[in-house]
């Protein structure tokens, strides 16, 4: 491994460092606005769509966190949470219809409206 893949690799895992964080905040913005309750359940559903095994759906995890950070730095946070309700929230609306977290479903009538002003 060259000195060129080296510094490629850092900067792609520091702009994923950063979109790691706008990808959590975006995530706890849309469960909050969407009022959804109990808190373990909200826990359990931000812990599956900000992980790994839900971001390989998409591609490697460091290259699409690595996207999300290098939108917000280059234009800014509604840019960015613009970006992941194209990209990202009409996979988490199917896979939160399609799945249980703990006992629960998610009403589909709370993910009619499901997104972030």
């Amino acid at each position: 491994m060259g000195k060129y893949r080296s510094d490629s690799e850092s900067m792609l895992r520091d702009d994923a460092w950063i979109g790691d964080a706008v990808l959590s905040l975006y995530l706890r913005r849309l469960l909050l606005a969407n009022e959804i309750e109990p808190a373990s359940i909200r826990t359990e559903v931000f812990k599956y769509f900000s992980s790994n095994a839900f971001l390989n759906s998409f591609g490697r995890p460091t290259a699409m966190e690595a996207e999300i950070g290098t939108i917000y730095q280059q234009d800014g946070l509604g840019a960015a949470f613009r970006f992941m309700e194209a990209k990202y929230l009409p996979v988490i609306k199917r896979q939160l219809a399609n799945r249980s977290f703990g006992e629960q479903k998610i009403a589909l009538n709370t993910l009619e409206s499901f997104s972030v002003s």
